[in-house]
């Protein structure tokens, strides 16, 4: 897909502006896009005389079924149209427009002027020590106050539940601690249990990635219609317009009952349209 495509939009565009009409048209879509897959457009001059020759034979090329047989480029396009004036295509981009100067504003007597300190800004003076002095001793006296009441508090309630309680149980006999072992002395004492460090993970490889797969399309036709197979698979009654398979070879089955069946294998490449129209025949 390129600009020769473009032409062909082109085409139909300009062959609706000089003949009043447009190049094909049917009783359905299915009909009016197999003409344009198929079908040759008539020559603009044919329907309307008072067309120029050179206009109606750049209209008729550029709406070719074949892009290979419609111009190269867009400017043999124009000059096919026109050729008392021929175009060519542009050697390089548009000059860069240089800026323009900005005025310099005329500075009066009347004109306010702006001054401009140049001397370095300093640092900023400190706050008073006189207000954190004052806000310290204040923060300092609210502690003392607080721990003076806890203090006193402790002491009130301590002493009124030491007198309530009852006497305190006899303390029970500590465990006998069992002595080293004499066998071995502090040489034979069990040392600590190592720790074992845990394997390492192995980086995991990752498989390359899969090349992209490429697709193609393939259309068919057929007189009278039939049922179109690819690859053993129906696809449908014809005609069957740019049905995508993948790159690669197909097979194309048409039936129809009391008609021979057509069969035929075709390569597809990516992005090369495969059009095949097939005569079905009686049987007998």
């Amino acid at each position: 897909m390129d600009g020769r495509a473009d032409q062909y939009s082109l085409g139909v565009v300009a062959y609706r502006m000089v003949t009043g009409q447009l190049p094909f048209s049917g009783d359905s879509v299915h009909t009016i896009l197999y003409k344009h897959i198929f079908e040759e457009v008539q020559a603009p001059k044919t329907l309307r005389g008072d067309i120029p020759e050179a206009i109606s034979a750049a209209v008729k090329r550029a709406m070719a079924k074949e892009p290979d047989q419609r111009f190269p480029t867009m400017e043999d396009l124009a000059t096919a149209v026109w050729p008392e004036q021929p175009v060519s295509a542009a050697k390089g981009g548009r000059p860069a427009t240089p800026p323009r100067p900005r005025a310099k504003p005329v500075v009066t007597s009347e004109t306010p002027t702006e001054h401009v300190s140049t001397v370095a800004p300093t640092t900023p003076l400190p706050m008073p020590k006189a207000v954190a002095k004052k806000s310290r001793a204040g923060l300092i006296v609210g502690a003392l106050v607080v721990a003076v009441l806890g203090v006193g508090g402790y002491l009130v309630l301590g002493r009124g539940k030491a007198s309530q309680s009852p006497p305190s149980q006899p303390q029970q006999a500590a465990a006998p601690v069992t002595p080293p072992s004499q066998t071995g002395g502090t040489d034979s004492a069990k040392a600590p249990p190592r720790r074992q460090t845990p394997p390492r993970r192995r980086a995991v490889e990752t498989p390359p990635a899969a090349p992209a797969e490429e697709y193609g399309t393939i259309t068919v036709n057929a007189n009278p219609f039939g049922t179109v197979f690819i690859d053993g698979a129906e696809v449908g009654t014809t005609p069957i317009i740019l049905y995508r398979v993948k790159a690669g070879r197909h097979t194309i089955r048409v039936e129809r009952a009391g008609y021979k069946t057509q069969t035929e294998t075709v390569q597809v490449d990516a992005n090369n349209p495969v059009r095949r129209g097939y005569t079905l025949i009686p049987e007998g």
